[in-house]
């Protein structure tokens, strides 16, 4: 009988997936298996926020390290590992057959630097760039509301003039008097509720602003992204990116096409539902992350060219697999 040999080192995929073991290394810091609560503090004190940025500028990294809660620190790290062992192999079994050390090295360290690039860079990038239209959405409304009452001013106040000598002229007819008074009414009490939609959206985006500065931010699923991204852009494994990026940007997607046909009311409603962090924020960073390891890979591709992908030979009928583990 004709036997293959598949050559199993544990150690080089233990290589490979170092930045898991980081990861769970620094989750597990203070010697025991954290609660959500102790989580939670971790966030707040290294996780990303434009207040702690200002205070503390390494947390444009340390917030990848760290997350809200287990379940949260499990999700992520689950999706960070098929991703490494996605990394530069076209089929699964490949990141558990003989691959020598210096190639475990070198795809830990170039699946670590994406990872520290994709997730300050186009995870943050994507939020913040999020935040900034949730910003300009009711502002640039209430500027077009408050410039719209600025040109109707001089035809309010010739109404009003109007309704006035209207009023005291003994000459002229009640119908043509009342008609005159019906229409200035009407028009400054429509000036005016214009005037306290453009103050309320203009106190809204202000409102938004100071929850944006204390949004925070933590997690390694935007640098996840990006190393998907990166999988599926340099070498043509889209797996992960398929399961990981496509439903963040269906349901940015359909945020955008909600809001754009919208009525009036609901985007007044979508206004106020915007003054709190909302989960869209969230596939806004991942999709950003893709975004920044897809620009890596095409980068790459271009300077260096596409890696040949590993072919190896299909099994011949009756020929069995026989595992050697080796360091």
């Amino acid at each position: 009988m004709e036997y293959r040999i598949v050559n199993i080192r544990p150690l080089s995929l233990l290589i490979r997936l170092a930045p898991v073991g980081i990861f769970t290394a620094v989750h597990c810091s203070g010697g025991q298996w954290p609660t959500n609560d102790e989580c939670l503090l971790r966030a707040s004190k290294y996780g990303f926020s434009l207040d702690n940025f200002s205070k503390k500028p390494n947390c444009l990294w340390t917030h990848i390290f760290i997350h809200f809660s287990n379940e949260h620190f499990l999700a992520n790290t689950l999706a960070l590992t098929y991703a490494l062992l996605e990394f530069k192999n076209c089929y699964l079994i490949d990141s558990f057959q003989g691959e020598s050390l210096r190639a475990s090295f070198q795809s830990a360290i170039g699946s670590s630097l994406i990872l520290l690039l994709a997730g300050p860079i186009g995870g943050i990038g994507g939020q913040m760039l999020y935040n900034m239209i949730q910003v300009e959405r009711p502002f640039e409304k209430a500027m077009a509301m408050l410039k719209t009452q600025l040109a109707s001013l001089p035809r309010i106040c010739h109404l009003n003039l109007r309704c006035f000598s209207s009023a005291a002229s003994p000459s002229g007819s009640l119908s043509e008097s009342y008609n005159v008074v019906s229409r200035t009414i009407t028009s400054t009490l429509k000036s005016a509720t214009t005037f306290g939609q453009s103050l309320f959206l203009h106190g809204a985006a202000g409102i938004q602003k100071m929850v944006n500065r204390s949004m925070l931010m933590c997690g390694s699923s935007a640098a996840v992204c990006g190393l998907a991204g990166f999988n599926a852009v340099y070498f043509h494994n889209p797996l992960s990116m398929i399961f990981m990026v496509i439903p963040d940007a269906m349901l940015l997607l359909q945020d955008a096409i909600n809001h754009v046909c919208a009525s009036d009311w609901d985007k007044y409603m979508d206004v106020l539902r915007s003054l709190m962090p909302r989960q869209t924020v969230g596939h806004a960073a991942h999709v950003g992350g893709f975004m920044v390891g897809a620009s890596l890979g095409w980068l790459l591709r271009r300077l260096f060219g596409p890696r040949p992908a590993s072919v190896i030979a299909p099994m011949k009928p009756g020929m069995r697999r026989a595992y050697l583990f080796t360091l």
